[in-house]
């Protein structure tokens, strides 16, 4: 889920 990391900050594996 690499799609989250521009969103969160760091963790790719869901950083929300």
């Amino acid at each position: 889920m690499a799609a989250l990391n521009f969103h969160g900050g760091g963790d790719a594996s869901g950083t929300m």
